[in-house]
């Protein structure tokens, strides 16, 4: 019986890259979030009322449309130092069966995927501080070497969540809405004024 060299090679390459991933994991500390903490209050008694207003309209397009519901969001943010701060602004409405159809082309796995790594929200993270080099990544997340920042640099690049210009990599202006409206659904899934939610590790 011939051996299949080949196929032996193939193998042999599919083991070292499913080792690689595997070694790779858990090089980077793992980020540790902190229970969600009530600050002082962001809206004023104007903001509130205006906030409820928009509440009252959410309730009548989901009544009239029969739909699941209806979200709004709006926010600010800012990442930066005193010199290169850049502000993110965003308001939107969405109905809620767009939303509920968002898992039929799998695009939910598929972003949660890309950004659930502890390591990989790590440096997003520290890049939504500030724009950073590779170097400065290092010591922002605890990591060992530059090839441990560049292998989970990648699919965020491929995802379009984070860019590089001249060696310095942020994230991209438009994508900033996005992260920070997951942080805000992470908030209140892990939320605990109502209810005490069990996750495992």
């Amino acid at each position: 019986m011939e051996r299949d060299y080949g196929a032996e090679i193939d193998q042999i390459r599919q083991e070292l890259q499913q080792m690689r991933a595997w070694l790779m994991r858990d090089h980077l500390p793992p980020v540790k979030p902190h229970a969600p903490k009530e600050g002082p209050a962001v809206l004023d008694a104007a903001g509130n009322e205006q906030l409820n207003a928009v509440l009252s309209q959410l309730l009548t397009y989901t009544q009239d449309q029969n739909a699941a519901g209806a979200v709004a969001y709006t926010g600010t943010f800012c990442s930066g130092d005193s010199e290169t701060t850049k502000q993110s602004m965003w308001a939107s409405a969405v109905p809620g069966n767009e939303l509920l159809a968002l898992n039929d082309q799998h695009l939910i796995e598929k972003v949660l995927a890309s950004v659930g790594n502890s390591q990989r929200l790590g440096i997003l993270l520290a890049l939504l501080q500030k724009p950073m080099t590779v170097n400065q990544l290092i010591e922002a997340v605890g990591a060992n070497t530059t090839g441990q920042i560049y292998h989970h640099l990648k699919p965020l690049i491929a995802a379009d969540i984070i860019q590089e210009e001249k060696s310095v990599y942020a994230v991209i202006p438009h994508r900033v809405q996005g992260i920070v409206m997951l942080l805000c659904g992470v908030r209140d899934l892990i939320d605990t004024r109502y209810t005490s939610g069990k996750w495992e590790g």
